[in-house]
């Protein structure tokens, strides 16, 4: 498929996420509105969701140094932490390619080639995608029970899985990751990563994706103490919603989308005014956790200017 298409099917997708949870909120207004929310903030719990957010930020910047080296091309673990952070906030300006952009400015200044930063960013994204499809069909059927319908939940996820571990075994197959990072890059591609690094950044984004769902049950749990919400069925859909995010390229860091997805997935098991509520909450978790990461490089970046 053309990327052209590619593009117009991620945004038709993406409107339509959007539009289904503004459509839903309009004509259930007063579930929304006569939502009874029992907020009772648990600092402790707060702090950890956010632990365990950095937990998944350092897991992939350290899959991403390691990919990275695989090339050839060493970077010391500030460097590496620095570029994979601050490149990562590039993702916040629509299109999605500017945070690729930023980390091949940083990197090269660090004597890596853009080549290098950018295809391990692409290998780990595709690995990514895959093994957060996998993560979903793992955990997830509970979302559908939750909304009544377990052999509906069961087939389709069973369906999922499957999928899903064929996408993970076709990413762990050298000759595809080079195609793909060939046909994103534009750049001919004489060399694949090492398999250990490969199987290294497959752990790291299996580990990563419990870890944000972890951290979304945390903050759930130390917000709205009395929803029932299992750690399994936040964990699905925080995997969800963030895969859906990083699929549609008009939103910026996934905003909108991946709380529509939220929305979709938890409003069964929550009810819609809870899952609003739990949608924003995730929001506000995770950029608290972004930008206390992401500051003490900027800070030292300022001082060494200064």
């Amino acid at each position: 498929m053309p990327s052209r298409w590619v593009k117009i099917v991620q945004w038709a997708g993406g409107l339509v996420i959007v539009a289904f949870v503004a459509k839903h909120l309009i004509g259930n207004w007063a579930e929304v509105k006569n939502a009874d929310l029992a907020w009772d903030i648990d600092g402790l719990q707060l702090l950890l969701g956010v632990f365990l957010v950095l937990v998944g930020f350092w897991l992939l910047s350290g899959a991403w140094r390691a990919m990275v080296e695989s090339w050839g091309y060493p970077l010391p673990w500030w460097s590496a932490t620095r570029i994979w952070l601050l490149s990562s906030m590039g993702k916040y300006i629509p299109g999605k390619v500017w945070a690729i952009a930023g980390m091949a400015v940083m990197a090269k200044k660090e004597g890596v080639p853009a080549w290098a930063a950018t295809s391990s960013a692409i290998i780990l994204q595709i690995l990514a995608l895959s093994t957060g499809a996998l993560v979903v069909a793992g955990t997830g059927s509970g979302i559908l029970d939750g909304a009544g319908d377990p052999r509906l939940g069961g087939l389709t996820f069973l369906i999922v899985g499957v999928g899903s571990l064929f996408l993970v075994l076709l990413a762990l197959w050298p000759p595809f990751l080079t195609r793909v990072t060939q046909l994103l890059t534009q750049q001919p591609m004489n060399e694949t990563p090492s398999h250990k690094a490969i199987i290294l950044a497959l752990g790291a984004n299996v580990g990563a994706w419990f870890a944000y769902g972890v951290g979304f049950w945390l903050f759930a749990h130390g917000t709205l103490p009395s929803i029932t919400l299992s750690l399994p069925q936040a964990i699905a859909a925080s995997t969800a919603a963030y895969v859906v995010g990083v699929l549609t390229p008009f939103a910026p860091g996934g905003l909108g989308v991946r709380e529509g997805i939220l929305v979709i997935a938890l409003r069964g098991q929550t009810g819609l005014g809870e899952a609003l509520a739990l949608a924003a909450v995730a929001r506000i978790g995770m950029t608290v956790a972004e930008v206390g990461a992401a500051a003490p490089f900027v800070a030292r970046g300022r001082k060494t200017l200064d």
